[in-house]
């Protein structure tokens, strides 16, 4: 794994800052995805939205 650029610590610093603004968790999961894919040009990778798993129909 490589080193962090300044540019990667400066992000890193201010995605903790934002840990430190109390939200709540999905707001701050959609701040930090937003931040997060800025930097690292990509997209979110958490959706805010929560699903839950399918329900097995083996079990009764």
């Amino acid at each position: 794994m490589g080193r962090f650029s300044e540019a990667d610590a400066a992000e890193l610093l201010a995605v903790k800052a934002l840990c430190y603004q109390g939200r709540d968790s999905a707001s701050l999961r959609e701040r930090v995805g937003e931040r997060l894919a800025r930097h690292l040009r990509a997209r979110p990778i958490a959706s805010g939205r929560v699903t839950r798993p399918p329900r097995c129909r083996c079990i009764r």
